[in-house]
């Protein structure tokens, strides 16, 4: 039996199969160098719009826009002009500003109100869409 076993393993491989089995090697080793970048992807951060709770709104500000496109600061029919005012005077440090829309608003004057609050500062602008018909 073991000159049978040597006979065996001293049968040379075959140049071509020899070729065929390192193109293998070479193909597996390169799809695994190559797909391991793959794996996790470099990618960038997509903010999704939270739900807030309506229980912390005590202590921020909110503005509304009715249907008629009128402004009520925290409960106070106010202009553009007197709006702005109002907010100059306020610190956006701590403070976070609910814009409260209508769902007839006009998105014109919604822009314009956080146009508004971005530029004076206020780095927490929130939308709620009211639910009144």
């Amino acid at each position: 039996m073991k000159t049978e076993s040597l006979a065996l393993s001293s049968i040379p491989l075959h140049p071509i199969l020899a070729i065929a089995a390192f193109n293998l090697f070479l193909l597996i080793l390169s799809v695994l160098i190559f797909c391991s970048s793959l794996a996790r992807p470099a990618g960038f951060e997509i903010r999704m719009p939270r739900a807030v709770v309506s229980e912390g709104l005590q202590n921020d500000q909110t503005i509304a826009v009715t249907a008629e496109n009128v402004l009520y600061f925290n409960n106070k029919v106010v202009t553009l002009n007197e709006l702005k005012k109002s907010l100059a005077k306020l610190d956006f440090r701590h403070q976070s500003i609910f814009i409260r829309v209508d769902r007839r608003s006009s998105m014109g004057r919604v822009m314009d109100i956080w146009d508004l609050c971005r530029a004076l500062g206020s780095s927490h602008v929130h939308i709620i869409a009211s639910q009144d018909n």
